[in-house]
């Protein structure tokens, strides 16, 4: 590393200790696949329970920081690591792959269901970064009566694809698919994951401590990272976002979904988002100026814009 940073050994410390507080766990999915997931539980009196769930390429350890703060607030906290990342199952040990989102849904329902249920009380509270965001939308769609309400940080429920046009793109992925290339990278991606780059290249934060952060954690421990995604990845993508963008298939939604939308965006579409939140019976857009994509990770002036939104949405739980 030739970058200088300012994360202190304290910062370090805390958090590790925090990790350390986290009851991490397996359960098996209908599949057979092993699935990670990992659970806080506040000092003070419980308020709620917060599902949080990451984005493409995260693990849990990545949020410690969030999760602290909202154990802070009273919540528990359940998360896990989507299959196909972090610790849980994959079906390629460094690429971004899959089939079809259908089987992340699947294994997010079982685990609210046989594990969070019956472990933590309600009222339930899903926070979601990106791909997290987009499942949790289908969750609420396709699952209604478990969350009484969502926070979205960046939703994916459209990418940006370096100007070309969506329609190009996805039909370039359902053709390499189709002819048999669904499990190589898409162009320009390859096995080194998002924080293996330099901090100055980066478009996912502009706090260069909490970029480190995630370095230090992927490198005590490289089974944590992945690369990029493939064309199979991709096609399942926009696939699961075609779903999204039915008015039709989104008006199933009726509980308060609060998207936050960062306003230096360059790895999912905000209009796509802003659109979205137009369409349910009960959504709020609203975008925080000066954010890159990971709205959680950005500098303290960001995220407490974010805060200040989460705590007025959630007062009522």
């Amino acid at each position: 590393m030739t970058e200088s940073f300012t994360l202190m050994s304290g910062t370090v410390i805390q958090w590790k200790a925090l990790i350390a507080r986290g009851r991490f766990e397996v359960f098996e999915a209908r599949d057979g696949a092993r699935i990670r997931y990992a659970a806080w539980e506040p000092e003070g009196p419980v308020r709620g329970t917060v599902v949080f769930l990451n984005g493409r390429a995260e693990f849990i350890e990545k949020y410690v920081e969030t999760i602290g703060e909202l154990l802070d607030r009273g919540f528990a906290v359940w998360a896990k690591d989507w299959r196909g990342q972090g610790l849980s199952a994959r079906l390629c040990p460094r690429k971004g792959h899959a089939r079809s989102f259908d089987p992340l849904l699947c294994d997010l329902h079982q685990f609210l269901i046989e594990i969070v249920r019956p472990n933590s009380a309600g009222p339930y509270l899903a926070l979601a970064h990106s791909m997290g965001g987009h499942l949790v939308l289908r969750y609420l769609a396709e699952h209604p009566g478990f969350f009484s309400r969502a926070v979205l940080s960046a939703p994916m429920v459209g990418i940006q694809t370096l100007g070309f046009p969506n329609l190009l793109v996805e039909g370039l992925a359902h053709l390499a698919v189709r002819f048999g290339f669904g499990d190589r990278y898409v162009p320009g991606m390859g096995d080194a994951d998002p924080y293996q780059t330099a901090f100055a290249e980066n478009v996912l934060t502009s706090d260069p401590d909490r970029f480190r952060q995630t370095q230090i954690l992927t490198e005590e421990n490289p089974a944590l990272g992945l690369g990029g995604p493939t064309y199979g990845w991709m096609r399942a993508a926009f696939k699961s976002m075609r779903k999204t963008a039915d008015p039709d298939y989104v008006r199933a939604i009726d509980v308060p979904v609060l998207f936050l939308s960062a306003g230096e965006e360059r790895v999912v579409q905000n209009a796509a988002q802003e659109r979205l939140s137009r369409r349910l019976a009960q959504g709020r857009f609203v975008s925080l100026a000066a954010s890159r994509h990971e709205i959680l990770l950005e500098q303290d002036f960001v995220r407490a814009r974010f805060w200040e939104n989460f705590d007025r949405f959630t007062k009522p739980v």
